[in-house]
């Protein structure tokens, strides 16, 4: 089973994406499955724009309708998005604007899956931005990624994403890994910092 849309019309599959990830987790909640299909969505999408952002390519110009996705359930039995993106024209965005060019792109995703779950949009921006910080953080331009994250006004900016020597380690939302696993993931921003592992 599979399911394709564009970034832009989340909100015409939502149900079905919910759906989905009910088939292979179960015991998750409504809300816990809208926040779970958006950090596995921000999680694929995140570091395909920071890749074109790290090439030079132009955020600005990213269109939804342009982000050609395919939900599918992965041989090892989870949720999983491929990401067929546009070819974006030269021309790196400066950070604010790429802040308003994420935002407008994870907007119709974070508000289907607000709806759905019911979850507050301010918990799935959250996840969204730990999607595209892990892709900066992988492309080894945490500074750009906090720029852009940390932007005046961005609806994604909030004190609990952190890094630290390059890497992240709190995300700043909950993706609900505890629902699945009993135990917080290493970057939870549930965890006590006394707890939370630091990475040199």
């Amino acid at each position: 089973m599979s399911v394709q849309f564009t970034l832009e019309r989340t909100a015409d599959v939502v149900d079905a994406l919910m759906a989905m990830n009910a088939q292979v987790l179960p015991s998750m909640t409504s809300r816990d499955h809208a926040a779970w299909v958006m950090n596995v969505l921000a999680h694929e999408v995140g570091p395909w724009l920071s890749r074109a952002d790290c090439a030079g390519r132009a955020l600005a110009r990213a269109n939804g309708r342009d982000m050609n996705l395919t939900a599918r359930i992965a041989p090892g039995g989870y949720l999983a998005f491929d990401v067929d993106g546009p070819d974006l024209p030269d021309g790196r965005t400066y950070a604010p604007a790429a802040a308003i060019a994420v935002a407008r792109l994870f907007g119709p995703s974070v508000h289907a899956l607000a709806y759905a779950g019911p979850l507050a949009p301010r918990a799935l921006w959250r996840i969204a931005a730990d999607g595209m910080a892990w892709g900066w953080t992988e492309q080894g331009e945490t500074r750009r990624g906090q720029d852009v994250l940390t932007s005046y006004g961005a609806p994604f900016a909030n004190r609990q994403l952190q890094w630290q020597t390059g890497e992240m380690v709190q995300r700043g939302g909950c993706c609900r890994y505890v629902a699945v696993s009993g135990t917080f993931c290493a970057g939870c921003p549930l965890r006590k910092k006394a707890t939370r592992p630091v990475r040199a």
